[in-house]
C-alpha cells in the first residue's frame, strides 16, 4: 500500500513526502497496533469466559467472524474509554438535553456507546448470536478506522487459524497476574500466555 501510495498521481498531482509519513503513520498506528492488541483481548475474553466456543470454532469456522465481533464490542480498544481524542462540535448542538455549544471540545466514551441499552439487548453480556451489531469499535463516519475492515479480516484468521490448531487453548497464568501496557493510546496486554493444546 505505501509502494501504491508513493507512485500515486493525479495528473500531475502527487503526494509529498510530509503527506506520505503522514500517512504511513496512520496506515500503522491503526492498523497493526489495535489490530495486535486485540488479536490478545478476543482470544483472552473467549478462553476465560467462553472456552466451549473456543473449541466449538475450530469446526465451525464460519462462525469465527460473528465470534470476533462481539468482544470488539464488549472490549474496550481505548485503554481510557475514549477514543483518546476530543472532536471539536461545528455548531451548536444539543444531545440527550444537553447543550453542546459550538468550538467546545467532546470526548466520545465508545464504551458507552457499545453498552447502550437502546441498541443492545443485555450489552454487559457477550451475545455470539447478536445480529444486527452496530458497535462503534472502529469508530464511525470519517473518524472509522481507516484499516477496520482488514483489522476484521486479520482478527478473524488468527482466530480461525488458533482455534482449528489448537482447540483445547488455555490461559497458561490466572488472569488477574496478566498486565495491560501503561498508556492512554490502546487496551493491550503486554502478554498473553497460554498453553497451546490440540487435545485435552
Amino acid at each position: 500500500m505505501l509502494s501504491a501510495l508513493t507512485t500515486a498521481r493525479a495528473g500531475e498531482d502527487r503526494l509529498d513526502p510530509g503527506e506520505l509519513i503522514g500517512l504511513g503513520y496512520t496506515l500503522l498506528g491503526t492498523g497493526y497496533d489495535p489490530t495486535a492488541g486485540q488479536i490478545g483481548n478476543v482470544a483472552l475474553t473467549l478462553l476465560t469466559n467462553h472456552p466451549a466456543l473456543w473449541h466449538r470454532l475450530g469446526t465451525h469456522p464460519g462462525e469465527v467472524p460473528q465470534a470476533v465481533r462481539e468482544p470488539l464490542r464488549v472490549v474496550n480498544l481505548n485503554a481510557d474509554d475514549t477514543s483518546g481524542l476530543p472532536r471539536i462540535a461545528t455548531e451548536d448542538v444539543t444531545v440527550a438535553g444537553v447543550r453542546i455549544p459550538a468550538g467546545d471540545a467532546v470526548f466520545l466514551s465508545f464504551a458507552s456507546a457499545n453498552r447502550d441499552e437502546a441498541v443492545f439487548d443485555a450489552p454487559e453480556q457477550a451475545d455470539f448470536h447478536r445480529s444486527p451489531e452496530p458497535h462503534l469499535a472502529f469508530g464511525h463516519g470519517i473518524h472509522r478506522y481507516l484499516d477496520a475492515g482488514l483489522a476484521r479480516l486479520e482478527l478473524a484468521v488468527v482466530l480461525e487459524e488458533l482455534t482449528n490448531r489448537f482447540p483445547h487453548t488455555q490461559l497458561a497464568v490466572p488472569e488477574h497476574e496478566l498486565r495491560r501496557r501503561a498508556g492512554d493510546v490502546n487496551h493491550n496486554l503486554l502478554a498473553l500466555p497460554v498453553h497451546l493444546r490440540r487435545t485435552t
